[in-house]
């Protein structure tokens, strides 16, 4: 499977909470970049930020679980909408809402990615031969 077997082969919720945590890492590192602040500010951003990704990560995880056999367009809908959301309240809420925009990059790759890996697998009629 490849060194991304082992996050594929999870379920959706701890699949979920990786990607929750990883987001908020990936936004850290962006804007920590972005205003100098260097290992300090980064660090700062990831811890605060740890808790509540790890929440939303296990909750849109638990939609992807729920949800596996629902359109591609409802899940995307269902999975990014809440991401976004949360992207938004954490942002206005710390302050950080300049960088909310660009927070939304890597979060709707995370949801994506997430929807794409819990969906359920189209059923393929066996080969017959005639």
């Amino acid at each position: 499977m490849g060194d991304l077997g082992v996050l594929v082969a999870m379920d959706p919720v701890a699949r979920g909470s990786l990607l929750g945590i990883a987001n908020v890492l990936v936004i850290a590192l962006g804007i920590a970049i972005k205003e100098h602040g260097g290992f300090e500010a980064f660090a700062a951003m990831s811890i605060i930020g740890a808790l509540p990704a790890l929440i939303a990560g296990v909750l849109i995880g638990a939609i992807a679980a729920a949800t596996p056999r629902w359109s591609i367009a409802m899940r995307r809908l269902v999975l990014i909408t809440p991401a976004l959301l949360i992207v938004i309240g954490i942002g206005t809420a710390v302050g950080f809402d300049m960088y909310v925009e660009l927070a939304f990059l890597p979060t709707i790759a995370a949801a994506l990615w997430l929807e794409r890996s819990s969906r359920m697998p189209e059923l393929v009629p066996a080969a017959q031969a005639r």
